[in-house]
């Protein structure tokens, strides 16, 4: 089956989440891209597709998913402009690719800031790319990352996408220090401000369950974790409480 320009282009667009064209909107335009664990690679096809981009580097780790993905870029007819390549988070860069922007979506936080220091180490990052890190989990461990290895977080974006809720991180190299409070690294410097009602849900949310898990650990053995919890919850409390003030 054969496919026109316009009909890749729709399948492609229907098939973009919500939480994917919001990490696209935050692509600096005009960029070579490397999308580390890249999926179907509808992310940088629809990049292309807009002429937002006009090359990328699609990675994945696993063999079947890389051949869907080379499968979706060639009916996309994309091969030309996005090289697809089988390997581990950012060991599929080489320093000759001169790579822009980097994103890495739909991991864990410490997932992502594994990848991110491995390729630290490697030098996969001497050029200092453009990062857009979008962590399900853990984003505390991506900002504690970026701040400690020569980035500042100039951008972040949180949204709620089929029930659960996102955040994206954009960061810039630096050669000053950014420094940030304990809540601005659990909860973000930007995000309340980008969306005021998705913080404030995730945040309440997260409060109740920890307050949950607390109270439940009230005998436990584990008084140390326990206390690690206390201390999130009291930062969670008090920009919450910050919040409801400044809205009085």
């Amino acid at each position: 089956m054969k496919w026109n320009k316009k009909e890749r282009e729709f399948t492609v667009q229907k098939n973009l989440s919500k939480r994917l064209k919001k990490i696209a909107e935050c692509v600096p335009e005009g960029v070579k891209l490397a999308d580390i664990g890249s999926d179907h690679a509808y992310l940088p096809i629809f990049l292309c597709q807009k002429g937002r981009i006009h090359q990328a580097i699609a990675s994945e780790v696993s063999q079947g998913p890389f051949e869907h993905m080379c499968s979706e870029v060639e009916k996309a007819g994309l091969s030309e402009s996005i090289d697809c390549r089988l390997g581990d988070g950012l060991v599929t860069l080489r320093l000759e690719d001169q790579v822009e922007a980097v994103t890495i979506a739909g991991m864990g936080g410490e997932l992502i800031a594994k990848i991110l220091q491995e390729a630290y180490c490697t030098q996969r990052l001497q050029n200092r790319p453009c990062l857009i890190l979008q962590p399900n989990i853990d984003e505390i461990l991506v900002r504690k990352w970026l701040i400690g290895h020569g980035y500042r977080i100039t951008d972040e974006k949180i949204l709620e996408d089929a029930g659960k809720m996102y955040e994206i991180i954009v960061a810039l190299p630096t050669d000053t220090p950014q420094e940030l409070t304990d809540v601005q690294l659990l909860m973000g410097i930007y995000t309340k401000k980008d969306d005021p009602e998705v913080f404030n849900s995730k945040w309440q949310r997260k409060q109740a369950n920890l307050k949950g898990i607390i109270e439940q650990m009230e005998h436990s053995d584990q008084q140390e974790l326990r206390e690690t919890f206390k201390k999130k919850f009291s930062l969670i409390q008090q920009e919450l409480e910050e919040d409801a003030d400044e809205k009085e």
